[in-house]
């Protein structure tokens, strides 16, 4: 765990989209971040490493559906999930509706807007307990 902040944030990739510049954004934030594009790999780093917050492409898991990607993923565990979209006017699919949402934020943001977005998923998500 980064000592500047204790989360872990654990972003799904679209392969087809490359997470680098959410990557890098949010490391310089100070968060620890884990990067997978398969739902698979997804389930071992959520066993083990202490994953804070799911940050999800809208276009996760082309093949069975976003929402069903992070319905599975938190079977049996409570997290809060922001959801990336491609821009301020994408399409967001009504499957999504499905999974309690703690906030999106675009893709390409500036480090302070993703690091926001993080800290008012995690607020909410205190809160809410």
């Amino acid at each position: 765990m980064n000592k500047e902040n204790p989360n872990t944030i654990l972003i799904l990739e679209n392969r087809a989209f490359p997470v680098t510049s959410e990557r890098s954004a949010l490391e310089g934030c100070g968060y620890s971040v884990l990067v997978t594009d398969t739902l698979e790999r997804a389930e071992e780093l959520l066993s083990s490493a202490p994953v804070s917050l799911i940050m999800s492409d809208i276009d996760f898991d082309p093949k069975d559906g976003c929402a069903a990607a992070i319905r599975s993923l938190l079977a049996g565990r409570d997290m809060p999930v922001i959801f990336l979209v491609h821009s301020l006017v994408s399409f967001l699919p009504s499957e999504l509706k499905e999974v309690a949402t703690y906030g999106f934020a675009t893709r390409n943001s500036p480090a302070f807007v993703l690091s926001a977005a993080v800290e008012n998923a995690m607020e909410l998500f205190r809160l809410r307990k």
